[in-house]
């Protein structure tokens, strides 16, 4: 092959490359575009169903609507209608006080049921990993306030004010 030849193969090789590369960047911008709108719209989805039910989300639970499982998988978040009021805490016949200063320690005076801790701990009462065994004590419900109340109620029965370092 004569030199002209070689220089004109070479300079399309170089354009289809190019070109590959340039195909696959506009690939992942519309994938990624793609994700944004799946997202948008399930979110939309999640508060349309949420307006309907009457439950007001706030602005934090609108922003975390969504979860990102880190696979690109995107889950709802829960939606939790109140807040760690004492209404739901003090549910249960331990010391309403108590477990009120507990729960505005616990989650730095935010009283927002979707605290996570250091250590992965959940909700209100920000229960521990240690605790997830029990039977009332289910990781993936723990963002709800009644039901974190509960959980924390079975193990206050137990050990008492103890396991919260914030007691």
């Amino acid at each position: 092959i004569n030199t002209d030849a070689n220089n004109l193969i070479t300079t399309e090789i170089n354009k289809i490359i190019g070109n590959k590369d340039e195909i696959i960047s506009q690939q992942k911008v519309k994938a990624n575009e793609t994700k944004t709108k799946e997202v948008d719209t399930l979110k939309d989805h999640i508060n349309a169903q949420a307006t309907f039910l009457g439950i007001k989300l706030t602005p934090k639970a609108k922003e975390n609507i969504v979860r990102d499982l880190g696979s690109g998988v995107f889950v709802p978040a829960p939606i939790v209608e109140l807040g760690c009021t004492t209404e739901i805490v003090c549910a249960h016949p331990w010391d309403c006080d108590t477990a009120m200063r507990v729960v505005k320690c616990e989650t730095g005076g935010t009283f927002d049921p979707t605290v996570v801790g250091n250590d992965r701990e959940r909700g209100c009462l920000q229960i521990h990993p240690v605790h997830w065994d029990k039977p009332q004590c289910d990781p993936e419900f723990l963002f709800d306030p009644a039901y974190n109340a509960a959980c924390a109620y079975s193990i206050w029965e137990d050990s008492g004010w103890g396991p919260w370092s914030c007691y």
